[in-house]
């Protein structure tokens, strides 16, 4: 995790500690882990809603969201998560499987290294979000066939950001001691042809249940 992020992290934390939903039972993560993964998502997601982020290699950024909704941590759909985690297919579940869920995924190597909880998830959302900066999309952020369908789209990204998704949980599992498997899943799923990514527009100017922070949707 860089320091700018690390440093947004640190800043919400003493307000969200107390959150029920931070204390799942039965998997593996920690309260403090599934804080994090849930703040890396609403750091990223307010820089789309704010227009600064790279669209691809084009030097133009992404056009500012008016509708970004903040998105909040969920043990069931941890509970889903680490289901596939445990599985070590390292694979996508197929969407017949999840037809009302997002998925992302992330499959990373140990190299020789000893990876914490908190570092995988770090990982996994930077490997996630950093693919729009390679591949970039129409200003419109309209998911069409062409988007979905062209190579190295940047699919991941597109879920972590999708703007209807507001509840998230992940898992963990070490697979045969050659690759951990980082599985989160997003309700409700994001990526769904003809739809947005987010409406562009001025933030917090398009809210169902009003504005979080001047940026993001409650």
């Amino acid at each position: 995790m860089s320091a700018l992020l690390l440093l947004g992290f640190l800043c919400v934390c003493s307000h969200q500690l107390a959150r029920a939903e931070y204390s799942c039972s039965g998997t593996a993560l920690a309260a403090g882990e599934r804080m994090l993964m849930e703040t890396l998502h609403n750091i990223r997601r307010r820089e789309v809603a704010q227009g600064i982020v790279n669209n691809g290699i084009s030097g133009t950024k992404l056009l500012q969201a008016r509708n970004m909704r903040k998105i909040d941590y969920d043990c069931d759909l941890e509970t889903d998560a680490q289901t596939v985690a445990d599985s070590c297919t390292l694979t996508q579940t197929p969407e017949a499987k999840r037809p009302l869920h997002g998925e992302n995924i992330a499959v990373i190597e140990p190299s020789g290294a000893t990876y914490t909880n908190g570092q995988l998830l770090a990982n996994a959302a930077d490997q996630w979000f950093t693919e729009i900066l390679r591949n970039g999309m129409n200003k419109e952020t309209h998911f069409i066939p062409y988007f979905r369908d062209k190579p190295l789209s940047p699919l991941r990204w597109s879920q972590m950001v999708w703007a209807k998704s507001n509840k998230i949980g992940c898992g963990i599992k070490n697979c045969f001691g050659l690759f951990y498997f980082v599985v989160c899943r997003y309700s409700p799923k994001g990526n769904v042809l003809d739809d947005h990514v987010y409406t562009t527009g001025t933030p917090c100017t398009q809210c169902e249940s009003g504005c979080y922070d001047g940026v993001l949707c409650n």
